[in-house]
């Protein structure tokens, strides 16, 4: 499984770095002086050819941490394999957030513009959506027709609200009263 993983990550590497490839290739293993150009994406990570990967260089060579972690592989932002790795994270550490991802997946790899790629395959993720999608608001229905007839007279259309008992004091006794309110349906006018 190693062997297939290693081969795969080299061929993505052939594919999207071949002149970074070809140019530390030229440099040999034991010239650190020698780098990528300038103008490519990969530049600032200081990359490293080790087994016919590209890793990523740096100053932690006398550290203790694993050499996965210390040189991660460096990725393209935009692939196949990259996607189904991110997404692979993802759903193993149940269903986890972006920076979660992003920095579980750079114990061993490191993305070429690794947010936005992390966030692109998190955003597709359909269980991701259903579980935080917002709840759905309800469209009002129409007016009827008594609520619009402006050129009805008023109360031609009447709405009624009922309401009580309260209890009030009448000499030395209590008594329920109710009410009754009439609405206007046309210009909200009450009586």
């Amino acid at each position: 499984m190693k062997n297939a993983e290693r081969e795969i990550l080299m061929s993505l590497q052939r594919k999207f770095f071949p002149k970074e490839l070809k140019q530390l290739s030229k440099c040999g293993q034991s010239d650190r002086t020698k780098s990528v150009n300038k103008s490519s994406s990969i530049s600032r990570l200081d990359p490293i050819l080790k087994n016919g990967l590209l890793l990523v260089g740096g100053r932690l060579r006398h550290t203790t941490i694993q050499a996965e972690a210390r040189n991660p592989i460096i990725l393209p932002k935009k692939s196949h394999v990259v996607d189904l790795i991110v997404r692979n994270c993802h759903e193993i550490f149940g269903h986890v957030g972006r920076e979660h991802v992003l920095s579980l997946l750079r114990e061993k790899f490191w993305l070429v513009k690794g947010r936005a790629t992390v966030r692109r395959v998190l955003n597709a993720c359909f269980s991701c959506r259903k579980r935080n999608q917002l709840p759905m608001t309800q469209k009002m229905a129409d007016l009827p027709h008594e609520r619009v007839a402006s050129q009805e007279p008023p109360f031609t259309y009447v709405g009624v609200d009922c309401f009580g008992p309260f209890h009030v004091k009448r000499g030395r006794c209590l008594e329920k009263r109710y009410g009754v309110l009439f609405t206007c349906l046309t210009i909200s006018c009450s009586c």
